[in-house]
């Protein structure tokens, strides 16, 4: 079975050999890419590019051709840069860039048309007698003298570097052309955008103003029924101050005239009969009921609301038959808008008060709660 041979002259790989049936493959792929089939090292051989070269095998003509895969410093055949696909035979070397790499080309058994007929010389000088030509002798250039470049060579490196600028013109256009779309895009987008938000602006304010001016009318109705309801509750709290104060002088009275009775001398009484509630043993009761009905008094005048309930509601429960208790309770329940608990306390009061001192501005306070509550209820 005839072999293809890649025999590595110098370089990492020198003096090493990468074999390949013919006919088990298509192509050879060369580079430093790990998919590669020849492989070069991929840090020391960096001349070399990951997929630089491919020789492929055609089986109908039984031949060899190989292609530069674009690679970034080229590829030699035979010491002449590939610019296109060539034909590749036995012998031939192909170098992987200027001072890159350096493999040959060879098949085994090489074909026959390769090897050359042996040339039969004589054998006293080597010269046959009439027959034998003159050595040719040829110069020889340093290696590091330039190499000629013929006109082939110099159109196809002027074409390659056109068509790079092309390509690099092309890109450059299709780059600024898609740079100005977007710009042209971000622009209408914003435009819109703006124009959208200034209509819906201007709609929102011309819909704020008509409902200012639908609400203007209403707006001067709820201000004039507000002040008369502030009005009301500023004589509704004037009357119930009114009110407590009359129920403070009371208090206070009461509260003198126990005072006044505690130090006053004691009276003739009937032998083993027990005092009236004038007497030294009732005025100590009367004196706390009046200091605590003040104190209810001052807590409430004081702001101090929820307290001065508490506080009334101990004062009832000490002397339920004391009418002041319940009209301290109903002025303070109706403070605080709860109507049908101070009509029941007011009418309690009314009940224990006495006939021609209090009765009359109970009576009212009755009076108007119940307008009070016939009004909200028809509302």
């Amino acid at each position: 079975m005839q072999r293809l041979l890649i025999r590595h002259i110098n370089g990492k790989r020198a003096n090493q050999t990468d074999q390949f049936p013919i006919g088990s493959f298509n192509d050879i792929l060369i580079g430093r890419d790990e998919a590669a089939a020849v492989r070069f090292d991929p840090e020391q051989d960096d001349l070399v590019s990951r997929q630089h070269v491919k020789i492929a095998f055609d089986q109908g003509s039984n031949t060899f051709q190989i292609t530069d895969l674009q690679s970034r410093n080229g590829t030699f055949l035979n010491r002449q840069r590939l610019y296109t696909p060539a034909r590749i035979s036995h012998g031939d070397t192909v170098q992987l860039g200027p001072g890159g790499p350096e493999f040959l080309f060879e098949l085994e058994p090489p074909p026959a048309s390769i090897a050359r007929p042996t040339r039969e010389i004589g054998a006293s000088d080597g010269r046959s007698s009439g027959t034998m030509r003159a050595t040719r002798e040829m110069s020889v250039s340093s290696p590091s003298s330039p190499r000629p470049v013929g006109r082939a060579t110099v159109e196809r490196m002027l074409g390659d570097t056109f068509s790079k600028v092309k390509r690099e013109s092309n890109k450059t256009m299709w780059v600024a052309t898609a740079a100005a779309i977007l710009l042209l895009a971000g622009g209408s987008f914003l435009y819109i955008h703006m124009r959208t938000s200034a209509q819906e602006t201007a709609a929102a304010e011309k819909q704020q103003q008509e409902l200012i001016q639908q609400m203007t009318p209403q707006t001067a109705a709820m201000r004039a029924q507000i002040s008369q309801l502030q009005a009301d509750i500023k004589g509704a709290a004037a009357r119930d101050q009114k009110s407590l104060n009359a129920v403070a002088q009371i208090v206070a009275a009461q509260q003198k005239a126990a005072e006044s009775q505690a130090h006053s001398p004691q009276t003739a009484q009937k032998a083993g009969q027990p005092s009236d509630a004038s007497s030294p043993a009732a005025a100590p009761a009367q004196d706390v009921y009046s200091q605590h009905a003040k104190a209810v008094m001052d807590l409430w005048n004081g702001g101090q609301q929820e307290q001065a309930v508490q506080s009334v509601s101990q004062l009832i429960a000490s002397n339920p038959q004391r009418w002041e208790g319940f009209w301290m309770a109903g002025n303070f329940l109706k403070a605080e808008s709860k109507l049908p608990d101070a009509l029941l306390a007011d009418q309690q009061a009314l009940a224990l008060s006495p006939p021609d001192t209090i009765k009359p501005q109970i009576q009212a306070a009755i009076q108007q709660i119940s307008m009070q509550m016939t009004g909200s209820m028809s509302q």
